[in-house]
């Protein structure tokens, strides 16, 4: 039994270090065996013995050896292999998995989330202000060792209107996502990742990369982007409720584009609205896949 794999990372001053687990269901002429077992804080190299039972007894059926191949800033290489002591004892139909997780030891902080956006899909020139009908390329960056990482990043985007279209960034690369919208004068339009901004509007971009809580925002206009000036008044609001804090779930209601009464300027509370939600539990599971062993 043998595999390599890479492992990624960002650069970091450290030691790497290793966790994994095992199991294993064999069969010999005394029938079924099965073992199992952990490890954590594992430096390379790294060797264990794999034991097995059943009601007969024990059995150590090999060694397992896990060894550094090639490490780099960003990377480490490992080999990982099985040593079968009595191979000609063992029937085939063996199921063995085995899960190998990499934690850098120090890593460097990250640059913190942030969104940008550019003029093209080479995402080279940054840019701010999009004409009609102009597609927006969007960058969004976090924590590439984030226990969410793997998940597209969420992009919100809402007008100075209170028009809302939500798009998902999928992963280009470790701590990396990528995507486009579209600006136009027709009307807004999330099935065709389009939202309405008249001459001189705003629209606002969020997303939440690291999915902690905390978002990053960027401002974009349509024609030519104003002085700086104190945010202005609010003139619409809107509420949506879904099943999903990304808001790709089931819609569960929808205010619609309301006016308040009196425009609210920024940092005031507007005494319009008066809600009272009750708190939905979101849970997130990932269980990483086993290190993929072939049989030699």
């Amino acid at each position: 039994m043998y595999a390599e794999h890479t492992f990624e990372f960002i650069s970091f001053t450290g030691a790497i270090v290793f966790a994994h687990e095992w199991s294993l269901k064999c069969y010999n002429v005394w029938g079924k065996y099965t073992g199992s077992g952990s490890d954590a804080n594992i430096h390379l190299p790294y060797d264990t013995q794999l034991s097995v039972k059943n009601m007969w007894g024990k059995q150590n059926f090999g060694r397992l050896y896990i060894e550094v191949m090639e490490v780099t800033d960003t990377s480490i290489k490992v080999k990982y292999w099985i040593k079968c002591y009595h191979p000609s004892e063992w029937y085939s139909g063996l199921t063995y998995e085995g899960k190998l997780t990499c934690i850098t030891g120090a890593p460097a902080p990250p640059p913190g989330e942030t969104v940008k956006t550019y003029s093209d899909a080479t995402y080279a020139t940054e840019k701010t202000v999009f004409d009609p009908e102009e597609i927006v390329y969007v960058e969004a960056l976090g924590d590439p060792l984030g226990p969410l990482a793997w998940l597209p990043a969420i992009l919100r985007v809402v007008s100075d209107s209170a028009d809302t279209i939500v798009i998902p960034l999928p992963r280009h690369s470790l701590g990396r996502y990528r995507g486009s919208f579209k600006v136009t004068q027709a009307s807004t339009n999330q099935s065709l990742n389009q939202i309405h901004l008249d001459a001189g509007e705003r629209a606002v971009l969020s997303c939440d990369v690291d999915w902690d809580g905390n978002a990053a925002t960027h401002e974009i206009w349509r024609g030519v982007a104003p002085e700086p000036t104190p945010g202005p008044n609010a003139t619409h609001f809107r509420i949506q409720v879904n099943t999903q804090r990304d808001m790709l779930g089931t819609m569960m209601w929808d205010s619609q584009k309301c006016p308040f009464v009196t425009p609210v300027a920024p940092g005031e509370r507007c005494p319009d609205i008066e809600m009272e939600f009750t708190q939905m539990q979101i849970t997130n599971t990932f269980v990483s896949p086993g290190l993929p062993i072939a049989l030699i």
